[in-house]
């Protein structure tokens, strides 16, 4: 509610007209009390009110700023898009090489980063004291802003929801042991610590598991799950899903870095389409093969096969 109004007054800055120090001006603007204040060293002060408590912030260099009390004894935050941020140096051999943004979000200062896919915000290192810090989510936010995962614990469980309020979902559990996340247009991508990732399809409906080996696996987020794991493969080198107006999944593209196909594409109940993209019923979750291969068509789908081929050369 405070970054509003001082966002509806950020227009007024440099404008304020009356500039005589030790004087209070008054507005009344946007239905709520404010006013502007200068003192005697000539620095700008402007004081909010939120019912009957007053706000007083500091205005200097076009940004709002306020003097925050925490664990680090006191700072000076600005706001910035929407966020207090305090600006933290990076010092080498005793010189100022940067200076990194930490928000203040949810009564507690985060690190903020962005990615190519997003915005990442981690809780900020606080002296002597790891196992708070420990406690407290790591934040991975969209590019658009529209999907949110946090990873909580020391076992780094993520949880996928939405920042908007209220929330339009249930935080959706996804998994463990989450190094990082990276978001596309249409999944969330999980890269895990053992070398694994996992694709979670936009819709929160399905999800495709590629393991160190690079072998994939395609679910069902329902628990119960409405069909078994369907394999997609071995080698996989990506996994891309489609939507449909609505945002609803419709198609996954799975590439492979070796193998007959260098790409297929499978529909949302995990049957490969065919040259003409109809669906071919075909999934099974069984043998880790779909049914419809032949017994040479599973040998070549064989990672391990195509591993010891490799080595022919090598050992015979």
């Amino acid at each position: 509610m405070i970054t509003d109004r001082l966002n509806r007054i950020y227009s007024h800055g440099g404008r304020w007209g009356d500039y005589r120090p030790g004087r209070y001006y008054w507005h009344y603007d946007y239905g709520y009390r404010y006013c502007h204040y200068y003192d005697h060293d000539r620095v700008l002060w402007v004081i909010v009110y939120v019912g009957d408590v007053p706000y007083c912030f500091r205005y200097h260099s076009g940004c709002f700023w306020r003097y925050h009390y925490d664990w680090f004894g006191g700072r000076w935050v600005c706001l910035e898009n929407d966020y207090w941020v305090y600006r933290r140096p990076i010092i080498i051999n005793r010189t100022v090489v940067e200076y990194r943004p930490v928000v203040y979000v949810d009564n507690g200062y985060y690190d903020y980063n962005r990615t190519n896919s997003g915005v990442v915000l981690t809780p900020e290192a606080r002296a002597g004291s790891e196992s708070a810090q420990a406690s407290e989510p790591a934040s991975f936010y969209s590019e658009d802003g529209t999907r949110l995962v946090q990873i909580y614990g020391t076992d780094r469980q993520a949880f996928l929801s939405d920042p908007a309020t209220p929330l339009p979902f249930s935080p959706l559990y996804l998994a463990k042991n989450v190094k990082d996340v990276e978001f596309t247009q249409t999944s969330v991508i999980l890269n895990i610590q053992d070398g694994s990732r996992a694709f979670f399809s936009n819709d929160r409906t399905r999800y495709v598991t590629v393991n160190a080996q690079k072998e994939a696996y395609f679910h069902d987020v329902a628990n119960p799950p409405t069909f078994d794991k369907v394999f997609f493969g071995s080698f996989v080198d990506g996994i891309t899903f489609s939507e449909d107006a609505a945002g609803n999944l419709v198609e996954i593209l799975v590439t492979y870095r070796q193998g007959k196909k260098p790409r297929r594409f499978f529909d949302r109940d995990g049957y490969e389409k065919d040259a003409s993209g109809a669906s071919v019923p075909t999934a099974s979750s069984l043998g880790g093969f779909n049914k419809d291969l032949g017994l040479q068509e599973k040998v070549d789908e064989s990672a391990s096969l195509q591993f010891l081929q490799n080595l022919e050369g090598f050992w015979f």
